[in-house]
């Protein structure tokens, strides 16, 4: 089992096992982003905080307060 680099909004890489939730790699990150996060891009594709990882991406938080975070609340509600 091989492991993933996942590129971080700041530039940075972190190396992660398969099947590390998005949500865990953020946390580790910036445990702060999670406050505001309702999703997150994963390689541009919108995706759930407890969605998978299974390659190398790039990751980033979706903030309820952005444009996306509010699209995404108003359809689950």
């Amino acid at each position: 089992m091989s492991s993933f680099s996942i590129t971080l909004p700041d530039g940075s890489s972190v190396t992660v096992d398969p099947g590390t939730p998005v949500r865990q790699i953020l946390a580790d990150w910036n445990a702060s982003c999670l406050e505001l996060a309702v999703a997150a891009r994963l390689d541009g594709a919108l995706v759930d905080l407890d969605q998978p990882v299974a390659s190398d991406a790039a990751l980033g938080p979706v903030a309820i307060n952005s444009r996306e975070g509010l699209d995404i609340l108003r359809h689950s509600t």
